[in-house]
């Protein structure tokens, strides 16, 4: 590749971006949604997380290990979302609402075009073939849609995909070398272990791609005997250094898993996000207005690009044809016996939970298939055999494509009692750009042109993608994001460590709660503490019959119909819950309506108890003290008590926290089978509770060892 021919191409890596995300062009403050969505995660949960890292750092100057805004607190350094390790995430506190979040999508976007270009050069593609399948797997629909959804670090650990396999590619290339070669092993090992630190959900998929491309970089090694005895070092020096930088949220993390809903989920709610078969026709046919977590949509234009580059010869095309068909199969999940015996077989797997985010390493094939595709075209010019076969298979495709786009509408229209939507005609378009692809590759056969006609088909190619993903991603501003009530309406300002609110239908959302300064007893997250829900479920009445990210459960998935919430005033006050918000209205003999808001009715807790009390020696534990001296700050929490009695803090229990009496180590005993409660004796005390994680600090610690051992190896290359 020429200076200027790489200059254009790094230039075209940061507009790729913009067929994904043209809608943020438009409104680059606002926050990005899924078109049929109501919610989105980088808005509910990602933001609010962020934005409390950066005023930990700012108020107390702490790191901050605990997330006090949801479920009563839990451990924020064993928090697969908080992104907490992930330094990049300081481009979120730049400029207001979702500024800094549409920042980090189009940089991990372009990101990770950059990284199949130098993955696909690095296996001898030429530039624009390179650059084809860097547009290809940056702005597939499946990616997009994961943006669209919120899903902040999934897409980020996605991203970091290409550039792991370009340095397994370049550890084996290189393993014979007598420099370097070690730093290329460990470099791989670094790109898998910030992909996890970033969201482990996605290591699971990564690890497969990745030990196929291992196997087979060995299997086309010229020298394979002499490149596996270098391999018997590398690949535990590149397992060593992915551990390392992963440790500081793996360790932590599976002492959640353990302690979480999790733990529990059974072989079908493990497969229960899978892709169901009647999506794959969405391969090739554009299905507008679907739901991402489930969108196939490769592109027509692709398909033929990949298909006529296969025909001509598929033997060069093998292996990523089996990772494509393969990552298929595990992408339905249920629907075939192979990922079930997964789940039974492989440690941890169960715990993915979305079998069709594997379709992301399908779309990952599909766009190397294609930048190499166009190559084989390329090749085969002068071959009239092979340009038969490459003619036929995109006619094949692109007829197909052209008859499945324009009958859709027509179907639609037959089966409609009221007029068909025009966005029934949507997938006619890429039935239309599939013929025009299908005319490139007939015409360009019989020309030289190859090189200068490249620019068109990576047009066609994009026009294709990017209607696709117009029908997925829209960007709403930060009013009309939320749906929750105002701050006003529940008293904005308040102080950590204060009270909590709880509302059985989400009218307090997660970002909303956290500007207003109010801690949560309800929320969103995929791991929650087990004890808390059951706690939970006996003193605000919903079932604990299955796995759910949402707390409480909302079966119907509208949280804002009534499931019939039994509040017990005095369960719930324990915690701290002082208010309550519904709605629709709710009935308990302790909850004082104070206002309606919104359509949300209001609720005073008469029942709640403080932050901190004390139960006094002698006397039954509802004869208790409130306790009003109390500094809080996620990390240590200070207070000033008299005993003698037991001193009860509102917190949840959990390992790591530690507390001190009078400067001398204190047993915390569990109050409640939830609370944090210490002895106090008698006289006036000050108790110190502190949250010191070891097994995240032995993580950091292992973190430290393997960034130094990839410095080290750095200088040496």
């Amino acid at each position: 590749m020429t200076t200027s021919n790489g200059r254009w191409t790094w230039a075209a890596v940061l507009i790729i971006p913009v067929l994904g995300l043209g809608a943020v062009v438009l409104d680059p403050a606002g926050w990005v949604f899924w078109r049929a969505g109501t919610y989105s995660d980088v808005w509910i949960s990602h933001a609010p997380i962020l934005s409390f890292i950066r005023q930990s750092l700012v108020t107390w100057h702490q790191i901050p290990l605990w997330n006090p805004l949801i479920l009563s607190g839990m451990p924020l350094a064993a928090d697969p979302l908080s992104g907490l390790w992930y330094l990049p995430h300081v481009v979120t506190w730049i400029g207001s609402s979702g500024m800094g979040f549409n920042l980090l999508f189009w940089g991990h976007l372009a990101f990770a075009a950059a990284g199949m270009i130098a993955l696909l050069r690095s296996e001898g593609a030429s530039g624009p073939a390179s650059l084809l399948g860097g547009l290809i797997f940056a702005v597939t629909p499946k990616i997009v849609g994961h943006v669209a959804l919120g899903h902040l670090t999934f897409v980020e650990a996605v991203c970091w995909t290409p550039w792991v396999l370009l340095a397994i590619r370049g550890g084996v290339d290189h393993a014979l070398e007598s420099r370097g070669r070690w730093w290329r092993f460990a470099l791989a090992g670094a790109g898998f272990g910030v992909s996890f630190l970033i969201d482990p959900r996605w290591c699971v998929p990564l690890g497969f791609v990745c030990a196929a491309y291992l196997g087979t970089c060995l299997a086309h090694s010229p020298q394979r005997r002499a490149t596996a005895m270098r391999l018997a070092v590398g690949v535990p020096l590149m397992l060593g250094v992915a551990f390392g930088l992963a440790a500081p949220l793996a360790l932590p993390l599976v002492e959640l898993l353990h302690r979480s809903t999790r733990a529990a989920l059974t072989a079908v709610e493990a497969a229960q996000t899978s892709l169901p078969p009647e999506r794959l026709i969405g391969t090739l046919l554009l299905q507008p207005g679907g739901w991402p977590e489930t969108q196939t949509y490769l592109g027509a234009t692709v398909l033929v690009v990949l298909a006529a580059g296969s025909a001509v010869t598929l033997r060069r095309s093998r292996f990523w044809w089996v990772v494509l068909l393969i990552s298929l199969v595990l992408a339905l999940g249920a629907a075939t016996p192979v990922y079930a015996w997964l789940v039974r077989t492989v440690p941890g797997m169960g715990l993915v939970r979305v079998p069709a985010r594997f379709f992301i390493v399908t779309a990952l094939a599909a766009a190397m298939l294609a930048g190499h595709g166009y190559d084989r075209l390329v090749q085969a010019r002068e071959n009239p055999a092979s340009t038969r076969r490459a003619r036929l298979a995109a006619l094949l495709i692109g007829s197909l494509a052209l008859v499945l786009g324009f009958l859709s509408p027509a179907l639609a229209r037959a089966s409609a009692t009221s007029g068909v939507s025009p966005l029934a005609w949507a997938p006619a378009a890429g039935g239309i750009l599939a013929l025009a692809t299908t005319a490139w590759v007939f015409l360009n056969s019989a020309s030289s042109g190859w090189q200068r006609s490249g620019l068109l088909l990576i047009a066609l190619v994009g026009l294709d993608l990017g209607w696709a993903n117009l029908f997925t991603v829209e960007v709403r501003p930060a009013e009309a994001a939320s749906l929750s009530v105002s701050c006003a309406a529940v008293g904005q300002g308040a102080l950590f460590g204060e009270h909590r609110a709880f509302s059985p239908s989400y009218s307090l959302a997660q970002p909303a709660a956290a500007e207003c300064g109010l801690e949560l007893a309800d929320g969103i997250n995929p791991l929650q503490l087990t004890a808390y829900r059951d706690y939970m479920a006996s003193v605000t009445g919903f079932d604990v019959g299955g796995y759910s990210v949402t707390l409480p459960p909302f079966e119907d998935g509208d949280p804002q119909d009534d499931w019939g919430p039994s509040i017990d005033a005095a369960g719930i006050g324990l915690l701290n819950v002082d208010q309550i918000v519904s709605a629709y209205p709710l009935e308990g003999a302790e909850l004082t309506p104070v206002g309606e808001t919104g359509g949300n009715w209001i609720y005073r807790n008469e029942a709640a108890r403080p932050r901190v009390w004390v139960v006094p020696d002698g006397t039954s534990t509802d004869a208790w003290q409130p306790v009003k001296a109390i500094d809080w700050s996620p990390n240590r929490i200070q207070v000033r008590a008299s005993g003698p009695g037991q001193l009860v803090l509102s917190e949840v229990v959990y390992p790591g926290w530690h507390a001190r009496v009078d400067g001398q180590l204190a047993s915390i005993e569990p109050y409640a089978g939830l609370l944090r409660s210490v002895a106090l004796p008698a006289g006036e005390h000050e108790l110190v509770f502190t949250f010191v994680p070891g097994l995240a600090f032995l993580g950091l610690a292992l973190a430290a060892v393997a960034a130094i051992t990839l410095f080290v190896l750095w200088v040496r290359r």
